[in-house]
């Protein structure tokens, strides 16, 4: 597996405030903090998004608070069939970066999206 490349991992952390939290509805499970936030997009980069199929961004609303999208995921699952999730993200604006993210899509999709750090998911 290769590692997120520094320079990205690093440009993504760049965007986020200091105690980044990310939720997972309805699943109410999610996690916070820079090391973890960090972990999660070094795991996606390496577990999920080999698995990405297609993406359709299906709307986009700006607010006040954050952006919220709706888009569509075409995802490989461990049977090789894709199969389509529908999600929606929003991205929670704080003082000088990103708060975070909060997630509305199936246990099956952020299952695959966790991926080895599906059992670091907590309460929330």
């Amino acid at each position: 597996r290769r590692a997120l490349p520094r320079p990205l991992a690093d440009a993504i952390m760049r965007t986020l405030e200091s105690d980044p939290v990310y939720e997972f509805y309805p699943l109410g499970r999610g996690f916070n903090g820079t090391q973890m936030t960090r972990r999660w997009y070094e795991t996606f980069a390496q577990e999920f998004m080999p698995r990405v199929g297609g993406f359709s961004l299906r709307g986009e609303w700006l607010g006040d608070s954050g952006l919220a999208q709706e888009y569509r995921l075409s995802v490989r699952g461990a049977d090789g069939q894709l199969r389509d999730y529908a999600v929606l993200g929003i991205l929670v604006f704080g003082e000088s970066g990103l708060k975070g993210e909060r997630i509305y899509s199936s246990e099956e999709l952020v299952r695959l999206m966790a991926g080895s750090l599906w059992p670091q998911l907590r309460p929330c």
